[in-house]
């Protein structure tokens, strides 16, 4: 039996709260070490932009846009999904990739849908900040910047 987690994604709305947008559910490798070191390496180094910036390949002239920015909440999330549908789904013997393993889930039931882990992927300061919450169930592991979940050396049960 696999280890299972949900990905919630939200933004901080003016008041202070959060809506969420879209919940991500993993079938396997829900731990931190699994699918959280995955999501937070993937996010460590993201920054979030108003517009994609473009900039030529000098050596080519050819245009290139950087692989760590997100154009907006809707980027990123749309970037988390894709990341770990690839990442952390099945795949058979030859590395083709099959039905399984990462899930869209209905954003309104995520409180009633929570799993072994549970992350949450905030996009704060009117669109600026990405931070990061993991629990285990519902008690909180880590909650700070993608990088700073990089480093922490709490206990994942499953270590």
């Amino acid at each position: 039996m696999g280890t299972h987690s949900l990905i919630v994604m939200r933004v901080q709305q003016p008041d202070g709260s959060f809506k969420v947008w879209c919940t991500l559910y993993q079938q396997f490798d829900g731990y931190m070490s699994g699918v959280g070191k995955t999501l937070f390496t993937f996010l460590a180094d993201m920054s979030l932009v108003n517009g994609i910036p473009i900039t030529l390949d000098p050596a080519t002239m050819k245009p290139q846009s950087p692989k760590n920015v997100a154009n907006g909440p809707g980027c990123l999330f749309a970037r988390i999904v894709t990341l770990m549908k690839l990442e952390c789904g099945r795949y058979d013997q030859k590395g083709n990739d099959f039905p399984g393993g990462a899930y869209l889930c209905d954003p309104s039931e995520w409180e009633s849908d929570q799993q072994e882990y549970n992350y949450f992927v905030d996009v704060c300061d009117n669109n600026k900040t990405i931070m990061v919450k993991a629990c285990h169930g519902d008690t909180l592991l880590f909650e700070g910047t993608p990088r700073d979940a990089l480093n922490f050396k709490g206990k994942d049960k499953d270590e």
